[in-house]
């Protein structure tokens, strides 16, 4: 939309001031995989010492994208989902450069944690949750992992 309602780039010396906004979200099936992948790169930041002094979640490294595929924790299904998320993001990012168009990435929170020593509330925010496909509780932890989309109608209820 951005390349058919703007002037060529030749006619504006290279400058684009047409922006559409589109936001891309969902674009993994499960919130626990990007868990999986963040748990494991802090997990290899802390083994080399790094951003010790640095505020959650640090500073991006070399390594930090093989961490999230190969880290303690990462599943097969993990690594197969953040693979294509990143040819989806990168087919995103070529289609872009192709037209012109610029892409602005906010890198928010994309899910939310609660970590809680409640059975009572566990159990039935897990039961809910779980019902309407909107998270998932980590095996062997009391966290429950729920996607950004869910976080905002659940915001205010007791987990």
């Amino acid at each position: 939309m951005a390349h058919r309602l703007w002037p060529h780039p030749s006619a504006t010396g290279g400058y684009s001031r047409c922006w559409v906004r589109i936001k891309v979200t969902d674009l993994l099936p499960s919130p626990v995989t990007l868990y999986h992948g963040s748990n494991a790169i802090l997990k290899a930041k802390e083994e080399k010492r790094l951003d010790k002094d640095v505020p959650y979640p640090g500073l991006p490294h070399d390594g930090d994208w093989e961490a999230a595929l190969k880290g303690d924790g990462v599943t097969d299904v993990d690594r197969k989902e953040l693979v294509g998320l990143r040819a989806a993001l990168e087919k995103i990012a070529s289609k872009a450069r192709e037209n012109n168009v610029r892409i602005v990435i906010d890198a928010e929170q994309s899910c939310i944690v609660f970590d809680t020593q409640n059975p009572i509330s566990i159990d039935l925010g897990i039961k809910f949750l779980e019902k309407y496909g909107m998270a998932k509780l980590e095996p062997g932890e009391d966290i429950l992992v729920v996607s950004s989309a869910a976080a905002g109608s659940i915001a205010y209820a007791q987990l």
